[in-house]
């Protein structure tokens, strides 16, 4: 009961992280990658577990990074509809440079 709160804790670290990998120009899907290896290491056991398990990691970081994917492109089509340089087209740019896009 007492390791719930610590897991929510690290699948939101995971996605902090995800969120780092982007801004920092580095691809954010070599994360479900090295989640794919760290795999192999998992132990059945769940009693005093402080992480998620690994699927569980896996499948929330996959869905963060599809959720993202399209906040991205739903961004980037109402920018479309803006005259580069507008204010609205600089808000949608803010909006975008907050998920991490260059």
């Amino acid at each position: 009961a007492a390791s719930g709160y610590s897991q929510d804790q690290e699948l939101e670290a995971d996605q902090l992280g995800i969120r780092y990998c982007i801004r920092a120009g580095y691809d954010p899907r070599a994360a479900l990658e090295l989640l794919q290896d760290f795999a192999r290491f998992d132990k059945p056991s769940l009693f005093l577990r402080t992480h998620p398990p690994t699927s569980h990691r896996l499948e929330d970081l996959a869905r963060y990074l599809a959720e993202l994917d399209e906040q991205r492109r739903q961004l980037l089509e109402a920018q479309k509809l803006y005259p580069v340089g507008s204010q609205s087209w600089k808000n949608l740019q803010r909006q975008l440079e907050g998920l991490g896009h260059r």
